[in-house]
C-alpha cells in the first residue's frame, strides 16, 4: 500500500506541473489578444472606442492608440501599440491641403509601445488622417525603394527617389511602403 500511495503522489506532482505549464503558456497569449483587440497604450481603450475618432483601417502589426494635437496645432503626438517583431513605425499625417504631401515622423518600438511627435503646420486643419506603417525588421533608413510615380510626360532626367523612407513618405505617401516588410497600415481619422 505504501508504493501505491507514492505512485499516486508522483502522479499528482506531474498533474500539478502540467497544469502550471498550461497556465504559464495561456496567460501571455490571452494578454496579447486583449491588447490587440482594443486596448492602446497605458491600458486605455483605443480612440475609436472613446468616441475621439474613427478607425479607418486596422493592421495586424499594430495600432494607433492616441492622437493629441498641441494647443497651437503645430505638432501632433501619436502613440500606439506594435506587434512582436515590429522595430519601427513611420507615421504620416495628412495629406496637406496645399500640396498633397504628408507630415512624417519615425518612431522606435520599445516593449511593443511607440510614440512620436509629428511636426505640422500651425493650426492644422481638421479632417486629416493618421497612418501608421509598421516595419518588421528592416532598417527604414537603409534605402527602401519607393514605387515610381506614374507620370504622363517623360522628363529628360527622372527625379531621384529619396532613399530615406521618411523623406520618400513626405513626397510620395503610401507608395513608399510597397516592400512586404511593412505590411498593411493602421489608419485613424480624428474627429474635429
Amino acid at each position: 500500500m505504501t508504493s501505491a500511495v507514492h505512485a499516486d503522489k508522483g502522479l499528482s506532482v506531474a498533474k500539478v506541473g502540467l497544469i502550471g505549464t498550461i497556465i504559464a503558456a495561456t496567460v501571455p497569449a490571452v494578454a496579447s489578444i486583449v491588447v490587440a483587440v482594443g486596448f492602446g497604450d497605458d491600458g486605455a481603450k483605443s480612440p475609436s472606442m472613446e468616441g475621439g475618432g474613427t478607425v479607418v483601417q486596422t493592421s495586424p502589426f499594430g495600432s494607433v492608440g492616441k492622437v493629441t494635437p498641441n494647443a497651437s496645432g503645430s505638432e501632433v503626438t501619436v502613440t500606439g501599440w506594435a506587434a512582436t517583431g515590429v522595430d519601427d513605425v513611420v507615421v504620416l499625417i495628412g495629406p496637406r491641403t496645399s500640396d498633397e504631401k504628408y507630415w512624417v515622423a519615425n518612431a522606435s518600438v520599445s516593449e511593443q509601445r511607440w510614440d512620436v511627435v509629428v511636426k505640422t503646420d500651425p493650426q492644422l486643419a481638421p479632417g486629416y488622417s493618421v497612418t501608421a506603417y509598421f516595419n518588421r525588421g528592416v532598417n527604414p533608413s537603409a534605402g527602401l525603394r519607393a514605387k515610381p510615380l506614374n507620370v504622363t510626360t517623360t522628363p529628360s532626367t527622372p527625379a531621384p527617389t529619396p532613399t530615406d523612407i521618411t523623406q520618400c513618405a513626405v513626397l510620395h505617401g503610401a507608395s513608399c511602403f510597397t516592400d512586404p516588410a511593412w505590411g498593411p497600415p493602421a489608419i485613424y481619422k480624428p474627429n474635429g
